[in-house]
């Protein structure tokens, strides 16, 4: 089972990549892979698993985008979905957005992610809709239904699924 998760900044991406991810493992899953997560001082990259983190975007003061670290986004994020592709049965990628895709060696291991058999639930920004939605089997825009009604119906769809190992 293939979830992308689009919409604009700040509307539940994650929250809804959590809640699902937080079903799969009350099912037996194991899940696996990188959780973006807003800090005081720019975005983290976090390694589901080992809660390892580090910080990908740096902000000014005044909130302003004044770099990102690759080295972080490759050691962590990349290192996170790959072990999660490996020996995981869900994959999580959460926050994808325009900078992250600058990275060929992120690029790369979501799209690895999508063929390597497992589960895959990917939250991105709007942007990048159509990219994951052409190979993903339910996209959802959480911008126009909410989170519940997302989680509700993914759910719906694909519960029995995401109950079991891919």
């Amino acid at each position: 089972m293939k979830l992308v998760i689009t919409g604009s900044p700040a509307v539940g991406r994650t929250s809804l990549c959590l809640r699902v991810a937080d079903f799969c493992m009350q099912n037996g899953l194991k899940v696996g892979g990188m959780v973006s997560k807003e800090a005081s001082s720019g975005l983290e990259v976090c390694d589901f698993e080992s809660g390892t983190s580090g910080l990908f975007l740096r902000n000014e003061v005044s909130g302003i985008a004044i770099g990102h670290d690759f080295s972080v986004l490759e050691s962590i994020g990349v290192t996170a979905i790959g072990n999660a592709a490996a020996y995981c049965d869900v994959v999580l990628i959460d926050g994808v957005c325009e900078a992250q895709m600058r990275s060929k060696e992120f690029r790369q291991i979501c799209y690895s992610a999508f063929g390597s058999g497992k589960h895959v639930i990917v939250s991105a920004d709007e942007r990048f809709a159509g990219t994951f939605a052409k190979i993903s089997d339910l996209s959802v825009d959480i911008s126009k239904e909410g989170v519940q009604k997302c989680y509700e119906r993914t759910l719906s769809l694909y519960g029995d699924k995401l109950k079991s190992k891919p």
